[in-house]
């Protein structure tokens, strides 16, 4: 006979949660445009508006109306890119009562207009509020019951290759990797640590993530012809826990850097974020370079 295990609290109020975040999601796609309260959220989800609120902060890392209004911002960002609407009714789709508005909430994620976005044509995902789910709460276990651990490293050198990508195109990622591996041989593959380095330079703003392969270079090592050398900086990193397959890496990166970093009270810096595997090892880990408080 099959026995199921009971379920426990944090299951419960994880279920709740992702209750009133669907019911979010479906207010967000909506073609009709309806005022969302915190209210509405929270008798989604069968808890009154203080719980819910203090729940979705401690799980998610912001309110839950900027978490309304962020979705919004993403998904007004996504028809600026696949539909000729007018930007005004773009605006008023997303909650806005006036272009002026939505401009001025837009340049605060996208750091440009609407209309230099459009006419960019390029998505920026790792700007968007990613939509929480079940399965992006998995790829980085524990998130919302702790905080990342803080570490402060001193700065290292790596060897490895690098290719521009738009946010459409990392999943080359994996194939960097393939490339470095044969380039140095699996043996020294297999004995450094793989750093893989997402470049946090002004094209990130435009979409644009200039991303390196790379080992660790051992102290006195000679630098493998036809490898980049890059310093990677000293200084504080919050260090994320990802546990999932390499094609999902920027699936976690997107929803840190979109919804999770911006409800933090934590600085960004503005050098390169990196993951980490050890040598011979399973685990990676994400690191964020933030400012020391």
């Amino acid at each position: 006979m099959l026995c199921l295990a009971p379920m426990g609290d944090h299951d419960r109020t994880t279920k709740r949660l992702m209750r009133g975040v669907a019911h979010i999601e479906r207010h967000v796609e909506s073609p009709i445009v309806e005022d969302l309260s915190l209210s509405d959220v929270a008798a989604s989800a069968a808890l009154s508006d203080y719980h819910f609120h203090r729940l979705f902060r401690s799980r998610f890392g912001m309110p839950v109306m900027d978490y309304v209004r962020r979705r919004r911002i993403a998904r007004a960002a996504t028809l600026l890119l696949t539909t000729r609407e007018p930007i005004l009714h773009v605006a008023l789709a997303a909650g806005f009562e006036s272009q002026a508005a939505f401009t001025r909430a837009f340049r605060r994620v996208y750091h440009t207009s609407p209309a230099a976005y459009r006419a960019r044509s390029r998505d920026v995902p790792w700007l968007s509020a990613a939509p929480i789910s079940e399965g992006v709460l998995a790829l980085l276990p524990g998130l919302g019951e702790r905080q990342p651990r803080c570490e402060t490293i001193d700065g290292f050198s790596v060897m490895g290759l690098s290719a521009t990508l738009e946010g459409k195109g990392r999943g080359h990622i994996p194939k960097l990797w393939h490339q470095l591996a044969e380039h140095v041989g699996l043996e020294r593959f297999a004995a450094s640590d793989r750093i893989g380095i997402s470049e946090g330079d002004g094209a990130v703003l435009e979409g644009l993530l200039e991303y390196i392969a790379a080992l660790r270079e051992a102290p006195g090592e000679s630098l493998c012809p036809g490898l980049a050398s890059r310093a990677v900086p000293g200084g504080a990193y919050l260090v994320f826990d990802f546990e999932g397959a390499p094609t999902e890496i920027a699936q976690a990166y997107d929803y840190i850097f979109g919804t999770w970093m911006p409800g933090s009270r934590h600085v960004l810096r503005t050098t390169p974020s990196f993951t980490r595997s050890p040598p011979a090892g399973e685990e990676l880990e994400i690191w964020i370079p933030v400012a020391d408080r």
